[in-house]
C-alpha cells in the first residue's frame, strides 16, 4: 500500500512540474510546492 502511494505522490509531483513550466510562474510553484511538502510531511 505504501509503494502505491509513493507512486501516486511522484506522478502528481511529476505533473505539477509540467504545469509549472506551462505557466511559467516561478514564485506561485514554489508556494504550491512548499504547502504540498508540509502536507506530505504532515500525513507521515
Amino acid at each position: 500500500m505504501r509503494i502505491i502511494i509513493d507512486c501516486i505522490v511522484m506522478i502528481e509531483i511529476i505533473l505539477l512540474i509540467f504545469w509549472a513550466i506551462k505557466i511559467k510562474n516561478r514564485n506561485h510553484f514554489s508556494a504550491v510546492l512548499s504547502v504540498y511538502f508540509s502536507a506530505l510531511d504532515d500525513n507521515k
